[in-house]
């Protein structure tokens, strides 16, 4: 089983707020939860990795009250709409697509500052999984776009001890 960490140099500056579609990195993420309070709960970082028959995204979450939704839908063509309504794709190339939203949670702390640490959008080449996208942190909702290779299925589960969002994709 091999992790691939999705993360930022510290102190690189990608930009100051996530609804122009960016993060701030900092310290680790798991410092940087400890040292705020994130209601009801925040995701820290992204990571990836492949496993025999399927490639899986783990979504790091500060200590609190786990997302009560996480939902997947498929975009064809990478397409989905931004809190203000317009219409943007997804910036890592793939086959298919997938838009995870996850509900109650936020990319920031109560007092604003990003918690969210890796980088808005990273390419990786695993057999299933060719990206992963911050899209918005917006009113409770955090959404991810995940570029994908031609898939079946997938499957959604969270975890706790550390709290995590999973998503499994199968070859």
């Amino acid at each position: 089983m091999t992790y691939r960490r999705l993360h930022c140099r510290p102190g690189a500056l990608l930009a100051a707020t996530l609804l122009t579609g960016a993060a701030l990195a900092g310290t680790s993420a798991h410092a940087t939860a400890a040292a705020s309070t994130c209601t009801p709960i925040c995701v820290l970082d992204a990571r990836t990795g492949s496993h025999s028959g399927f490639d899986r995204l783990v979504l790091d979450f500060s200590s609190g009250t786990l997302p009560g939704t996480v939902t997947a839908t498929a975009s064809p063509d990478g397409s989905y709409s931004t809190p203000s309504g317009s219409t943007e794709k997804i910036e890592t190339a793939g086959q298919s697509y997938l838009v995870l939203d996850v509900s109650t949670a936020h990319a920031h702390n109560d007092s604003g500052t990003v918690t969210y640490t890796a980088p808005r959008a990273k390419s990786v080449n695993l057999p299933s999984l060719k990206g992963v996208q911050l899209l918005s942190d917006f009113e409770g909702h955090v959404q991810f776009g995940l570029s994908l290779g031609s898939i079946s299925r997938y499957r959604t589960f969270t975890l706790t001890n550390p709290n995590r969002v999973v998503v499994d994709i199968y070859r």
